[in-house]
């Protein structure tokens, strides 16, 4: 699978940056494969839902701000998505335009930080080395 199969574009004032005060009142999709259908439901609605022999796992992950834009140095745009931290200032990273980033290129995000493309994967995903001038 790679990462353009499921790309779409979400509008930022539909991305909660929030809990809701109310808790109640979320809102999920449901997702019902056999049929081929999917319909807006309240969260409240998940119990009527599940089965007896239904697994529920909860996901209780932190969101951080993991999105950067950069240039390369000859000026294309890149679009990075941090997905994990592999120490020692290395990113394993999502890529658009991945396709423009050969290992040993550069990505500048700002004047005093950039990084190197360290590798690549035939997922998609791009390890990078960030450099720095602050430090």
């Amino acid at each position: 699978m790679k990462t353009s199969d499921i790309d779409f574009f979400l509008p930022p004032e539909l991305i909660a940056s929030e809990a809701l005060s109310d808790r109640s009142a979320s809102r999920m999709l449901r997702v019902d494969r056999m049929a081929a259908a999917y319909s807006d439901m309240q969260f409240t609605e998940l119990p009527e839902l599940l089965r007896p022999t239904d697994v529920l796992v909860l996901n209780d992950t932190k969101v951080f701000p993991a999105r950067i834009f950069g240039k390369t140095e000859d000026d294309g745009n890149i679009e990075v998505f941090l997905v994990e931290d592999m120490g020692e200032n290395i990113w394993q990273v999502l890529a658009r335009p991945a396709k423009r980033l050969k290992i040993g290129r550069r990505i500048i995000f700002s004047s005093e930080l950039s990084a190197k493309v360290a590798n690549k994967t035939d997922d998609g995903k791009v390890l990078i080395r960030f450099e720095t001038s602050v430090f």
